[in-house]
């Protein structure tokens, strides 16, 4: 097909923290009769169902619905991530999966802004708002490379800063602009013809991680294919972990199709540290407390004396004490 005769009409958008606020800020600015196709991901937990779609629906003229899987898209409508699934394109309709979590979510930012600009190529406009860490960076790195258009939302603005910060330290955005005037800038880039640029520019690796997000065939074999291994291990699985072979962001991904940022597999081995530390301080606390009782009742243990005892239980006490300081410190 020609690119001539298509303008900016697949409109990907990602948030997590602070990014209700912002897509609300957003609707309001919309016109009903929007020329284009939005997807929008957020952030959020598996449970409840979500009720986003409707919240938004009932702030805007614009008509915004849940994702179906294999629903056709149309334009003038906003399609929304359900609960625990991926969204992802194809030519026409929609996916909705799943599939292995990324970058601690399901569902995630990158996924959706690859399939749209391995399928759309030039036509996929990527946009960031608030939120933490780094998911969507990756892909709207991929939507650049495509030939399409990257917005992202002005740090200064957003509630949290993160993910738009990360995406201007890796894609020169070709809009940042505060919340309240995306809708304008949206309206503008849906009237742009695209020009010459085609998705000839999308690594193979863009096809083989949507396949995997799909669990579209031999996911173990695609995981080699694009990176090698790393020698950490998958927080969610325990599988190994491989590098990506990325250029652009240090990134991983296990035998399974878990995929991690950096930061995000970062923050949660900081999480699963986090835990186990309290488990030990948790264990340290009742052992102390079975010691003061064994002395209490003069029970001998390991012909140990009451005031034995007792002195065991004061290091148990000292080494929770420790391990207390040591997890505030790593929170600092």
């Amino acid at each position: 097909m020609s690119s001539q005769n298509y303008n900016h009409d697949i409109i990907c958008i990602g948030a997590s923290a602070g990014g209700v606020e912002a897509l609300l800020t957003l609707m309001s600015g919309l016109p009903g009769n929007f020329p284009a196709s939005i997807f929008v991901v957020v952030h959020m937990p598996a449970e409840p169902p979500s009720i986003l779609h409707d919240i938004l629906h009932r702030n805007g003229q614009l008509k915004v619905i849940q994702a179906q899987d294999g629903a056709f898209i149309k334009p003038g409508v906003m399609y929304v991530a359900q609960n625990d699934k991926h969204l992802v394109i194809e030519e026409g309709f929609l996916r909705v999966i799943h599939g292995p979590k990324e970058n601690r979510f399901r569902p995630a930012i990158d996924p959706l802004f690859r399939s749209a600009a391995l399928v759309y190529g030039p036509r996929a406009v990527g946009v960031i708002l608030s939120g933490l860490l780094d998911d969507g960076t990756s892909g709207l790195v991929t939507i650049k490379e495509a030939g399409g258009i990257a917005i992202v939302q002005d740090p200064e603005d957003a509630m949290y800063p993160s993910m738009p910060k990360s995406a201007l330290s890796r894609v020169k955005a070709d809009y940042t602009v505060p919340i309240s005037l995306l809708a304008d800038v949206l309206k503008q880039v849906v009237e742009m013809p695209i020009g010459q640029n085609t998705s000839a520019g999308i690594h193979k690796r863009t096809k083989l991680e949507t396949d995997i997000v799909k669990m579209d065939g031999d996911v173990m074999g695609k995981t080699q294919v694009i990176g090698k291994p790393s020698g950490f291990a998958c927080p969610e699985c325990h599988g190994t972990l491989w590098e990506v072979e990325d250029p652009n962001m240090l990134r991983f991904r296990c035998h399974v199709g878990h995929a991690y940022t950096a930061a995000s597999l970062q923050a949660d081995q900081s999480e699963n540290l986090e835990d186990k530390l309290w488990a030990v301080v948790a264990a340290l606390d009742e052992n102390a407390m079975l010691l003061r009782r064994m002395a209490d009742e003069n029970i001998n243990s390991d012909s140990m004396t009451p005031d034995e005892l007792e002195e065991q239980a004061q290091k148990a006490d000292e080494n929770s004490q420790l391990l207390r300081s040591i997890i505030v410190k790593q929170k600092k």
